[in-house]
C-alpha cells in the first residue's frame, strides 16, 4: 500500500469517527430505551409520516415537532423545545399522521430561523418572504382584493400606471383562482401595455391565457399580442437586427431576436384562438415575413396552411398567388424533388377554379406561371428521357420525348426534343446483353423452365433390385 493510500483512508477513518461522535453527542440516547417492538398504530404512523423524516446519522431519522425516531419508527428522543419560540413545546407524539407537516424546498435551518423573524404588518413582508419568498404567501383576503382593485382602476383612470399595477398584484395575490384574480391579470398586462414596455406585456397576457383557457378577456388579450407582433415586425423591417445582437436599453422590444419574437407573438395568436378573427391574419403575417426575406420554403408552408385550414378567409386569394411564387422559387431544378412544383400546379389549378372574376384581372400573370410550370415539367421529363439514353434503354427515351411533344407542344425545350428523336432514330431500342451466358443458361419461356425444373427432379432410373 502506498503512502498516498495509507493518508486516505486514515482520513476516511477519522472523518467517519468525527461524524459519528457529533450525532451522539447533538443526540444523546433517552433515559428510557424504545420499547422493544412496535405497535400496529406505530407502525402506521410511520409509514405515512416517514416522507417528512430528515437522516441524522446512522439510522437515526428527525421529524420537526415529534422527536428522533430509529428505522422501525420507534420515538428514541423527543425534541425539547425550541429555544426562540417563548418556550412553547412541539406538538406531542401521536400514531395520527400529521396533516401540517412542515416542509421547505432546501430542508434547512434557514427557512426554520427565518420563520421567527417575521415581522409586523405594519413593517410589511419582512425578511422571511424578501429572502425566502415560498415560506410566507399573503393570505387570502377578499375584501382586501376588492378594495385594491377598486383602488388600481381609480390609478389607471389616472394614467398612473406604475401604481396601478403595484395594486393589481396585491389584488392578484390576494384572491387566487377567482374571477377578480382573472381581471386582474389582463390589467397588469394592460399596465406594461400602455407603458411600452411590450415583452412583459406579451408575458403577461400569456399568463393570463395559460391559466384561463377561455378567458372572457381572450379576444382582446390576443389583439394585443397581435399588435406587439406587428410592431416587432416593423422594427425589424426598418432596422434588420441579427440573432445574436442584444438589447438592453430598448424596453419596447425584446432582449434579443426581435424577428422571431414577432413571429412567435403571431404562432401564440392562432394557437390561443384558432378560431377567432386573428387567426389567419396572424399566418398571413408570419408567411409574409417568410416570403420578405427569400425563406421560399417556410413561407410556402404557411401559405399552404391558410389555404387549407381557413377556406372562409379574405386572404385566400393572396395566398394562393404567394404560395405560387413561394413554391416555384423554392424549386430547384429536374435534379431535385417535385414536391414544390406539384404544389404550386394545385393551387393554380385551385385558384383558376375558385375565383373566376380575379382569375380575369390576373389573367396574364397566371398565363404566365402556368407557363412556367409546364416548362419545369418538360424539363423534368427530358432530364429522364437523357437518364435512359445514357443507359442505353433508346425505346424508354424515345417515349418521353413523344409524352412532351404531345403534353407540352408549345414549351421552349419542344423544338430540342424533335431534335433529339431524330439523333436517336437509328440507334437500337436496348443496350445488347451484358450477361448473355448466363441468361442463355434458363431459358425465356416459362413453360421451358418448368420442363427443365421437372426433369431435375425425376428420379433416374437404377438397377432393378431383387
Amino acid at each position: 500500500m502506498t503512502r498516498l493510500q495509507r493518508l486516505f483512508l486514515t482520513s476516511a477513518a477519522c472523518i467517519f469517527a468525527l461524524v459519528a461522535w457529533r450525532a451522539e453527542a447533538q443526540y444523546p440516547p433517552s433515559g428510557s430505551s424504545p420499547p422493544a417492538y412496535v405497535t400496529p398504530e406505530q407502525a402506521r404512523w410511520w409509514a405515512e409520516n416517514r416522507r417528512y423524516a430528515r437522516s441524522i446519522g446512522p439510522g437515526l431519522y428527525r421529524i420537526e415537532g415529534h422527536g428522533i425516531f430509529d428505522e422501525q419508527g420507534r420515538r428514541v428522543q423527543a425534541l425539547s423545545p425550541p429555544v426562540n419560540s417563548g418556550g412553547v413545546a412541539p406538538p406531542p407524539y401521536s400514531p395520527e399522521p400529521r396533516r401540517n407537516a412542515p416542509w421547505s424546498p432546501e430542508d434547512s435551518n434557514l427557512a426554520d430561523t427565518l420563520q421567527n423573524f417575521r415581522t409586523s404588518d405594519d413593517d410589511g413582508p419582512g425578511l422571511l418572504q424578501a429572502l425566502v419568498p415560498w415560506r410566507l404567501t399573503p393570505e387570502v383576503d377578499q375584501n382586501l382584493a376588492r378594495q385594491r382593485f377598486l383602488e388600481a382602476e381609480n390609478a389607471m383612470r389616472a394614467a398612473n400606471y406604475d401604481r396601478a399595477l403595484d395594486l393589481y398584484e396585491e389584488a392578484k395575490s390576494r384572491w387566487p383562482n377567482s374571477p377578480l384574480e382573472e381581471d386582474a391579470m389582463f390589467m397588469i398586462g394592460e399596465c406594461y401595455f400602455f407603458t411600452d414596455r411590450y415583452p412583459k406585456a406579451f408575458d403577461a397576457y400569456e399568463e393570463l391565457l395559460a391559466k384561463y383557457k377561455r378567458s372572457r378577456h381572450l379576444e382582446k388579450a390576443v389583439a394585443r399580442e397581435f399588435a406587439i407582433g406587428q410592431f416587432w415586425l416593423q422594427l425589424y423591417d426598418k432596422n434588420p437586427t441579427s440573432i445574436f445582437s442584444a438589447n438592453f436599453t430598448d424596453k419596447t422590444r425584446p432582449t434579443r431576436d426581435t424577428l422571431g419574437n414577432a413571429r412567435r407573438a403571431f404562432l401564440r395568436v392562432r394557437l390561443n384562438d384558432p378560431t377567432g378573427k386573428l387567426a389567419d391574419d396572424s399566418l398571413m403575417a408570419t408567411a409574409g415575413s417568410h416570403f420578405r426575406y427569400g425563406e421560399w420554403n417556410d413561407a410556402a408552408y404557411h401559405y399552404t396552411v391558410l389555404v387549407r385550414e381557413y377556406p372562409d378567409s379574405p386572404h385566400q386569394y393572396d395566398a394562393h398567388l404567394l404560395g405560387i411564387q413561394s413554391n416555384l422559387r423554392s424549386y430547384q431544378g429536374p435534379d431535385y424533388d417535385a414536391g414544390p412544383l406539384e404544389e404550386a400546379e394545385l393551387l393554380l389549378k385551385q385558384a383558376t377554379r375558385q375565383f373566376p372574376h380575379k382569375h380575369g384581372q390576373d389573367r396574364e400573370r397566371l398565363l404566365l406561371v402556368e407557363a412556367q410550370i409546364r416548362a419545369a415539367r418538360a424539363e423534368r421529363d427530358y432530364q429522364m428521357a437523357e437518364f435512359f439514353v445514357a443507359k442505353g434503354f433508346i425505346d424508354a427515351a424515345r417515349q418521353y420525348h413523344r409524352d412532351i411533344l404531345v403534353e407540352y407542344p408549345n414549351t421552349p425545350i419542344a423544338a430540342r426534343v424533335r431534335t433529339r428523336l431524330g439523333e436517336l432514330a437509328d440507334q437500337p431500342g436496348n443496350p445488347p446483353p451484358r450477361f448473355a451466358w448466363l441468361t442463355a443458361v434458363f431459358p425465356e419461356e416459362k413453360n421451358e423452365l418448368n420442363d427443365m425444373i421437372r426433369q431435375a427432379r425425376a428420379p433416374t432410373p437404377g438397377p432393378l433390385r431383387r
